[in-house]
């Protein structure tokens, strides 16, 4: 994203590290046996956010790299 210029780096780099703390925090509730939610955001949340994730934010970061690859040809 950096090499391309890719002008939404902020939001995207912003998302990973959301979902990342999300990720840390429910490791934590896990490590003290809370399981139920850790369950339902890995099942139900992360292939919907995943799945939007794709369909967005990385088509259009897709995209960018297709359209400076085609300038630097």
């Amino acid at each position: 994203m950096q090499q391309t210029g890719f002008p939404a780096i902020h939001e995207h780099m912003s998302e990973h590290l959301r979902v990342l703390g999300e990720l840390d925090r429910l490791s934590k509730k896990l490590a003290h046996g809370s399981t139920v939610m850790a369950k339902s955001y890995i099942i139900v949340y992360m292939p919907e956010w995943f799945n939007l994730h794709a369909a967005t934010m990385d088509s259009a970061l897709a995209a960018h790299i297709k359209t400076q690859e085609k300038s630097i040809a």
